[in-house]
């Protein structure tokens, strides 16, 4: 199913009956543990270098979210949802008015032109969960989807990583148990809307 019709669909599914995603606490994972991490209000627990807030940086380049260790069983392609996810990153952060300049496009980082950051990560868990389930338990716990990303934020020049996040979302169900794809896409929709909040945030008060 093509990402234009999940959203389509999704909007039905959301309409008639579904909750959405909803975030919970990340499970740990080994890129998790690669940093001191704080829990958040707008993403799942969060990493931020001693006095970075995404401040006097020009350009933001959104780069690979990869398949990672997720290996769903069906319904779910990671390289498509990794597609989805960037191109709602960039949409989002672009709209926040941090960065002069949001784009996926790495050629950016060649160039080397003024202050870059760049954000980038991969799934950790992408599991489409059961639909018979879903509609059987009616939301409350079996069969859900669950997504989980870990992403980090480096200085393309130096590596350092100034900012890391785990995020989890996890999808009930929805009508007729909810469209797989569907629910995915509003776990990734509402992570990309986290990610923006959260840089406005710190951005503009400098704390955590």
């Amino acid at each position: 199913m093509s990402i234009t019709k999940c959203a389509a669909v999704l909007g039905v599914v959301l309409a008639m009956g579904g909750c959405g995603s909803f975030k919970v606490t990340p499970r740990e994972t080994p890129a998790s543990q690669g940093q001191p991490m704080v829990e958040d209000t707008d993403l799942g627990k969060v990493y931020l270098a001693a006095n970075f807030n995404f401040r006097g940086y020009e350009t933001l380049v959104v780069g690979d979210i990869k398949p990672g260790t997720a290996v769903p069983l069906k319904d779910v392609d990671p390289e498509t949802m990794g597609i989805y996810f960037r191109s709602a990153l960039v949409k989002r952060l672009a709209a926040i008015g941090v960065f002069d300049r949001v784009t996926d496009d790495k050629s950016v980082l060649a160039g080397g032109q003024g202050k870059l950051l760049l954000l980038e990560g991969s799934f950790s868990e992408l599991d489409p969960g059961n639909r018979a389930l879903r509609l059987l338990s009616s939301g409350y716990g079996a069969g859900r989807t669950k997504v989980q990303v870990e992403m980090e934020v480096k200085d393309p020049k130096d590596k350092r990583v100034l900012f890391s996040a785990s995020d989890r979302r996890v999808g009930p169900a929805g009508y007729a148990g909810g469209d797989t794809e569907g629910l995915i896409l509003d776990s990734l929709d509402k992570m990309a809307d986290g990610y923006a909040a959260f840089i406005r945030r710190v951005a503009g008060d400098g704390k955590k």
